[in-house]
Formats: C-alpha cells, sequence, structure tokens
C-alpha cells in the first residue's frame, strides 16, 4: 500500500529526482558568501552615499578600492586556482586491480588546501560509470595534509586521488614539492592576512564626512 509520501520511492528510498536538467555544483560556498557578504557591504555604502557631503570622490574612491582589495584578498586566500592542472588518463580505480578506467584527473591548488577531481569518460561505444569525484585535501596544520590522507585512505576514495593526495603528503626524497607547496601557501597566506588588516585598518581611518 503506498502511503502520502511514497512516490517516486523505491521501497522506502529517498525520492530520486531523477531529471536531464540535474548539474553539479559548480561554485565554492566560502567563495561565493565572500563575495555576498562584500557586495552586500558596498550595497549599504551606495544606498548612504547620497548622504555625504564633503570629499564625495575621495571617500567613494577609498571605500571602493579598500571593499575591492579586501575581496581580491580574501578570494585569493580562499580559492583554488593557484596552480591548476588536468590530465586524461587510464588507470585502475581502486589499488590492486587490473581494471582500467579512463577519466580526467584535475588538481587545483589553493594557497591552504587542493581540490582533486575525478570524473569518468566515455570511449567509444563504453558509457562511463557515474563517477564524479571532487575531494578537498586542506593543510591549514602542519599535520593537516598526513591526516586527510589517512580519512581519504579510510574511505576508500579512487586510487588516481589517493594518489596525489599522497605526492603532496610527502616531503622529502623526491617528492619534496608537495612540501614547497604547503610551505609557499602557508607563507603566503598569513602575508595576505597581513595586507587585509593594513587595508582594514587605512579604512577605519577615514573619516566619512556626511
Amino acid at each position: 500500500m503506498k502511503g502520502w509520501f511514497d512516490a517516486f520511492r523505491d521501497d522506502g528510498a529517498p525520492t530520486l529526482y531523477s531529471f536531464s536538467n540535474r548539474t553539479p555544483v559548480t561554485g565554492d560556498v566560502s567563495i561565493v558568501a565572500v563575495c555576498v557578504m562584500f557586495a552586500t557591504i558596498y550595497l549599504a555604502f551606495l544606498v548612504i552615499f547620497p548622504g555625504v557631503r564633503k570629499q564625495k570622490f575621495t571617500t567613494f574612491t577609498t571605500v571602493t578600492l579598500s571593499l575591492f582589495v579586501g575581496l581580491v584578498i580574501l578570494v585569493a586566500r580562499l580559492g583554488s586556482a593557484w596552480h591548476v592542472a588536468q590530465s586524461t588518463i587510464v588507470a585502475p580505480y581502486k589499488a590492486f586491480s587490473r581494471e582500467k578506467l579512463p577519466a580526467r584527473l584535475g588538481a587545483h591548488i589553493g594557497l591552504m588546501h587542493i581540490n582533486i577531481t575525478l570524473v569518468a569518460l566515455p570511449v567509444g561505444n563504453w558509457s562511463a560509470p557515474d563517477i564524479d569525484f571532487n575531494e578537498q585535501f586542506s593543510w591549514n596544520q602542519a599535520n593537516d595534509m598526513g591526516n586527510s590522507y589517512r580519512n581519504a585512505l579510510q574511505r576508500g576514495l579512487p586510487y588516481p586521488i589517493l594518489t596525489v593526495a599522497e605526492y603532496f603528503s610527502l616531503g622529502q626524497e623526491g617528492f619534496a614539492w608537495g612540501g614547497q607547496y604547503r610551505a609557499a601557501g602557508y607563507y603566503a597566506s598569513i602575508l595576505l592576512w597581513q595586507v587585509l588588516d593594513e587595508v582594514r585598518h587605512e579604512a577605519k581611518c577615514q573619516p566619512v564626512a556626511f
């Protein structure tokens, strides 16, 4: 017997909205939130700007540049476009397996994290399985990358993603560039926070004359 909320469900499973217009999330939530916050502040400034009687040009330029510089710094700090690369691979989907999977593997490196993507690709008449991964590994703290890698092993992520994450978790022998990425991102992030603090201090020191 079907109940009130059993439509489109299979054996009590959640409703499947299997429409052709389903699309993956393409925006970074943190960046979108920062952009919305700065846009809200700037719109509030534009609302009160007609009430400014003195130094209109100076006030408008100072506030606009301060908000723009602050937004750029935060987007650079939170974004994943410092170094981007992708390649088409044919590799095992899981370790110790002879079955090869054609896929597109991408690495999107930010100052404090890396996003590793894996998307299966169709070949000829062979239809690709529904494989679309986007996993983030962060290094905010010294041991974060190693902990994230161990967590990925426990979760059983695909072998190509684990391989890239392993390269970034190492910091010795021939794979020292993973540690260099983490060190460079860490110090660049600190410098950006210092610049943002200076911009915020300068904005506070600028009086708004009404």
